[in-house]
């Protein structure tokens, strides 16, 4: 994963599936793009032809518009890169014919991201421990 050079809380996900030769490139336009926006990132890619889920760009749902805007922008300035993607991964909400879109598993309103990962982390823990 890379990003988080401000903290953010991610309630979404974009998916974006990528040919692993365009992954690094989208990647690092999107950065750009975020940074000139001022919008926290976070993102994770696989490099696998076979998944679909190539891409996956965490979202503050409060600010969808400019994410799917910078990823609308990077395609519609890179029609070669376009070309590549696949369709969105088949459980997530299109978006458009390229962009999927699904809400965060396990978020609750007014926690972040990492703090859910945290509780649960913990909770799991706690349970194994009450277990022995």
């Amino acid at each position: 994963k890379v990003g988080l050079e401000q903290p953010m809380c991610a309630d979404g996900r974009l998916y974006l599936n990528a040919e692993p030769m365009d992954t690094y490139d989208i990647a690092g336009k999107f950065v750009s793009a975020c940074r000139e926006s001022g919008l926290p990132y976070e993102f994770k890619i696989n490099q696998f032809a076979d998944r679909a889920d190539a891409m996956v760009f965490y979202i503050d749902n409060g600010n969808f518009d400019g994410y799917f805007g910078i990823l609308n922008k990077i395609l519609a300035e890179n029609p070669q890169i376009k070309k590549r993607i696949g369709k969105p991964p088949r459980l997530t909400e299109k978006v458009n014919d390229v962009i999927g879109y699904k809400i965060s598993d396990g978020y609750r309103a007014g926690l972040c991201r990492s703090s859910c990962r945290c509780t649960i982390t913990i909770n799991s823990r706690a349970s194994q421990s009450t277990l022995c």
